[in-house]
């Protein structure tokens, strides 16, 4: 049995591939490498973080909302952006990092969890939804 935690996912909003973003100079910064176990086999997925994607996920009995949006220190790299109520973070490089601040704002705790996870990652429903209509797909490789 998995150890990992399960979190209450729902997709918000799918947002959109952007040419510019996705595969530019910084196109390594939009994908994620995922791996899964389909059909009882070991798959790894090239999985984009869509611009403005949002996504809801339920954290110690709260709805944090992840939002992905241009970072505002370089616009061709992805920030993100996460907010609890009326409480958000900044816009952050990484996914983990913006939810972690919300979370230690909300709670007053250091709790952390995963990025990858809390945007729905690791959730085949979402990832289906996330390649739909995704015609090209970087090969990046983990370094």
């Amino acid at each position: 049995m998995s150890k990992r935690r399960r979190f209450t996912l729902n997709l918000l909003g799918i947002g959109h591939i952007a040419q510019e973003l996705h595969y530019s100079v910084f196109a390594r910064s939009w994908w994620e490498n995922i791996s899964l176990e389909l059909e009882n086999k070991p798959t790894v997925l090239t999985v984009p973080y869509r611009l403005y994607m949002r996504i809801s996920c339920n954290l110690n009995g709260k709805d944090f909302t992840i939002t992905v949006v241009q970072n505002n220190k370089n616009k061709y790299k992805p920030g993100f952006l996460c907010t609890c109520e009326s409480i958000s973070s900044e816009i952050e490089p990484y996914p983990s990092t913006a939810v972690n601040s919300c979370y230690k704002k909300v709670f007053g705790t250091k709790t952390e969890y995963s990025g990858v996870a809390v945007m729905g990652f690791e959730d085949k429903n979402i990832i289906q939804q996330l390649l739909e209509k995704v015609e090209f797909y970087p090969i990046l490789k983990n370094f």
